[in-house]
């Protein structure tokens, strides 16, 4: 039976002017860092989570970076992973600096993360970069639609962030499957939301009115095909102002598996923090969801901490 537990975080930021709440630095397709001068930042890849996979088995994961560290000023080339298995998380940090003489607004080459599994033949791919600027900050844009590095760094690039609440789902041939996407601002915005995907969506197109208390809502309900394999639903988000830029666009899929035969058993745990990513102009309280998921057929007794990275954000738990 699988059960979940929700816990509401509230962060309460008392930074004058434009704050950025992360919960944590994730691997992230289109993740761009901004690092202060000899400064570090990591990446963390968690496994076997971040690479989708929750089955019972053991793992052998290979953790790269590309281009070298000397253009990426990453910490890492490649990494072997072995023994991961669904109850034991095995975390690897990929670290970015600014050390030596990189000038405020000088940009790395975009680095490529990349995971694969050895048995499954699981990949995953995230693309971004690092820049030099007063201060730290992390956005996320649409991979591909930068024209200008400096740009998702001066721009507000994450003031709207979008997630589905499954990344995968099951379904069998000619059934019906509903996908659910939430929308998080701080502040007040009409946003625009537009599907793409091989599969017939109900509602092809979507707005929202988005605010400060809490994330909105929208589902989705796709017409499985008849032939089966692996389609993804995809929605682009953009907030009214952005106007069609890529860089302000966010760009969150989701994977429907179609198989005449009844799904995977999933094991262990599942741990989601969601927004993610934000941006917040100004001081006040932030809400993100803690979802815990416990695969397994017995209870499970869980404990949770808060660690708030920079340390003038308080923090509670309802």
């Amino acid at each position: 039976m699988r059960k979940i537990l929700l816990f509401a975080l509230l962060a309460t930021l008392f930074l004058p002017g434009h704050a950025h709440a992360a919960s944590q630095i994730s691997p992230r397709d289109g993740l761009w860092l901004s690092l202060p001068p000899d400064s570090v930042k990591c990446i963390v890849v968690r496994l076997p989570q971040d690479a989708g996979l929750s089955q019972a088995g053991n793992y052998i994961f290979s953790v790269g970076v590309t281009p070298g560290p000397g253009e990426t000023w990453s910490d890492l080339s490649e990494q072997l992973v072995r023994e991961v298995h669904e109850n034991n998380t095995v975390e690897i940090p990929i670290c970015f600096d600014t050390f030596g003489s990189k000038p405020i607004g000088n940009c790395s080459t975009p680095y490529t993360i990349s995971l694969s599994e050895e048995y499954t033949g699981t990949t995953r791919e995230w693309r971004g970069g690092i820049c030099v600027s007063e201060y730290a900050d992390a956005d996320i844009v649409e991979p591909g639609g930068i024209d200008d590095s400096s740009k998702p760094l001066n721009d507000n690039t994450d003031m709207v962030s979008a997630w589905f609440d499954e990344d995968e789902k099951y379904a069998k041939p000619g059934e019906k499957a509903v996908f659910n996407l939430s929308v998080q601002s701080q502040a007040s915005l009409d946003v625009n939301i537009l599907t793409q995907s091989d599969m017939q969506v109900s509602p092809p197109q979507a707005s929202l009115r988005t605010g400060p208390d809490g994330p909105r809502y929208q589902e989705f309900e796709v017409t499985v095909p008849s032939t089966e394999g692996t389609y993804t639903l995809a929605v682009r988000v953009s907030p009214g102002t952005c106007l069609g830029k890529s860089y302000c666009t966010k760009l969150v899929s989701a994977r429907l598996v179609v198989s005449g035969e009844d799904p995977p058993k999933k094991s262990g745990l599942e741990v989601k923090l969601n927004p993610d990513n934000m941006d917040v102009k100004e001081p006040g309280e932030v809400i993100m969801t803690l979802m815990i998921l416990n695969n397994d057929d017995y209870d499970r007794t869980v404990t949770t901490s808060i660690n708030i990275d920079p340390g003038d954000v308080d923090a509670s738990r309802s």
